[in-house]
């Protein structure tokens, strides 16, 4: 590819958008190697596209996560967010959550971290009510949606149905977006 040879290429990376390709660089010194040119740049066209897509995924789960804390909030109902992570960061960028959601990390350390937001980030076991009468649990690390729902279970005895669960990052049927 113009003098570079590719190495790698991944399609899963660890924010909700992005490829990552490796590269060596060479000489192009023959035509065969000068036919496969348009393969490699409609792959790399391919990756920048899926990106795209993903990027507009992410952005229409976090449109249909606020209309549901909405929906919620009118109906005066409770809802639980889980970890703090860059998905949060974006759920709340530009958006004032309602008084009626909680924001629970199991790390101590993440306690500060949304201080410039104004909100409080509380360990789960300090809101084990709130969290039983949630209408709505959002999960903002999708790896780690089994041992949160696992975690609520055993200390609340409350399993989350679908429409009351919200996991950030994934698509449709589960698959992961980041």
């Amino acid at each position: 590819m113009c003098g570079f040879e590719l190495i790698e290429l991944e399609h899963i990376c660890s924010r909700p958008f992005g490829f990552l390709s490796v590269f060596r660089k060479t000489n192009i010194s023959s035509a065969q190697d000068a036919c496969n040119l348009p393969f490699e740049y409609l792959d790399a066209l391919s990756c920048i596209k899926g990106a795209i897509h993903q990027i507009k995924r992410v952005y229409g789960n976090i449109e249909s996560i606020r209309g549901k804390i909405a929906e919620l909030t009118n109906k005066k109902k409770k809802v639980t967010i889980w970890c703090v992570t860059d998905l949060l960061h974006r759920l709340i960028n530009n958006y004032e959550l309602p008084n009626n959601a909680v924001v629970v990390d199991t790390d101590p350390r993440r306690q500060a971290h949304l201080k410039s937001y104004g909100i409080e980030v509380f360990q789960p076991m300090r809101c084990i009510d709130h969290i039983k009468n949630s209408a709505l649990l959002v999960i903002c690390a999708p790896r780690y949606k089994n041992e949160i729902t696992e975690w609520i279970y055993k200390y609340t005895g409350k399993r989350f149905k679908d429409f009351e669960l919200k996991v950030m990052g994934v698509g449709l049927s589960g698959e992961s977006l980041i």
